[in-house]
């Protein structure tokens, strides 16, 4: 065996017992697919789960998914509400301001006015202000005449005649009304433009609840008009800005004047 094995030349690689073996076995099968020298390797055992940590971990992820259902339900309740307002701007609403904005319009090159403002009055009464368009001549600048020709529902169509300063062109337009009614008190106005001869004309206005008795309301207010004029964009854009904020203050008024002079209906 000690021959078989110098000759062999495996004892520079093997021991003795181990080319002894070898040569009493005989050549090893060769395997047909590689092998994989980092299986089993670092493998241990995991402990059996604990009933504790795995009430634990239960409770957590339910936690957890109840959070994000509640989050889910209360971005769709504020997707069209007023944007969050920082500390100087809420400061102007307290007292009494209007917290004014532009907003980009997407295919126009004139921004969206648009205005915050507190109204001392009920949500429902700002709402039935707002649809009465054919009073809008009497306290909205630069509207000499409006009229509603019909209801329909939740829906109102009414002609508007505007009274422009130059170099804007004065125009009329038709618009459609229509009312959504959200929880929590909560009403959304949104109107745009039939036909007429302004280039453009859409809006919304959100009233909301201030206080828990719902005496005051918060008016999110945005209007887009663009009339036809030589006047540059930015300059439109700024004018606008002013209108849409001086609206919202005769809105505030006139809600005081109906008050004043018990002209508001029954029940608001």
């Amino acid at each position: 065996m000690w021959r078989k094995v110098l000759q062999t030349e495996m004892m520079a690689f093997y021991e003795f017992d181990m080319a002894a073996f070898n040569l009493r076995q005989g050549p090893s099968t060769v395997a047909k697919r590689p092998l994989d020298r980092q299986a089993g390797k670092g493998e241990r055992r995991s402990p059996p789960p604990c009933p504790v940590k795995q009430a634990m971990i239960s409770k957590r992820t339910t936690i957890a998914l109840l959070a994000a259902a509640l989050a889910l339900l209360l971005f769709d309740a504020t997707a069209s509400a007023r944007p969050t307002l920082g500390q100087a701007h809420m400061k102007r609403l307290l007292r009494g301001e209007t917290v004014d904005f532009s907003q980009k319009v997407p295919g126009s090159g004139v921004k969206m006015g648009k205005t915050i403002a507190i109204v001392e009055d009920a949500p429902e009464a700002v709402v039935y202000v707002l649809l009465a368009v054919d009073k809008y001549k009497h306290y909205i600048p630069r509207i000499k005449e409006s009229r509603v020709t019909k209801r329909r529902g939740w829906h109102t169509y009414a002609v508007i005649h505007t009274d422009l300063p130059w170099p804007a062109k004065d125009a009329w337009i038709y618009i459609k009304s229509t009312r959504y009614d959200k929880p929590n008190r909560t009403y959304e106005l949104k109107w745009w433009m039939l036909n007429g001869t302004m280039k453009r004309y859409t809006g919304s206005a959100l009233i909301e609840p201030w206080n828990k008795a719902g005496t005051k309301s918060v008016i999110t207010y945005k209007m887009l008009a663009v009339p036809k004029t030589s006047a540059p964009n930015s300059v439109v854009s700024k004018g606008l800005r002013k209108v849409v904020s001086t609206i919202v203050n005769r809105l505030r008024l006139r809600l005081k004047a109906l008050r004043k002079y018990k002209k508001m209906p029954k029940g608001l």
